[in-house]
């Protein structure tokens, strides 16, 4: 799994305002090949910071994803409504619920020196 992530500091003329053309375009991403789910987070301290998580099946299929006219007009309309952003990826190694940390955290606690 592959989750693409597009952090946006949004203009002041977006700050309250209507992201309605953003979440039309997200909404088409259900169409593309190897698109699982995506959300969209704005951080509570500043309210001008958005963060687009889209989960993706492969590094290929978001790569295939890239070179559509849907993710150009993404960008633009990005570039509309933000001063600036960024765009990176991350591969997820494993997955699970919260047994994985509860796992990593009593194996962790085993390997202590000295108890």
């Amino acid at each position: 799994m592959v989750l693409l992530l597009i952090t946006i500091d949004l203009k002041d003329d977006y700050l309250g305002g209507d992201l309605f053309k953003l979440d039309e375009i997200l909404s088409s991403l259900d169409a593309q090949e190897g698109y699982r789910a995506h959300s969209v987070n704005r951080d509570l301290r500043n309210q001008s910071q958005l963060l687009l998580i889209a989960e993706w099946k492969s590094e290929e299929a978001v790569e295939r994803y890239m070179q559509t006219d849907e993710f150009k007009l993404l960008i633009q309309t990005i570039k509309m409504v933000g001063k600036k952003y960024a765009v990176s990826f991350v591969s997820v190694l494993s997955s699970g619920g919260l047994e994985l940390p509860k796992e990593r955290i009593v194996s962790s606690l085993e390997e202590v020196p000295g108890e």
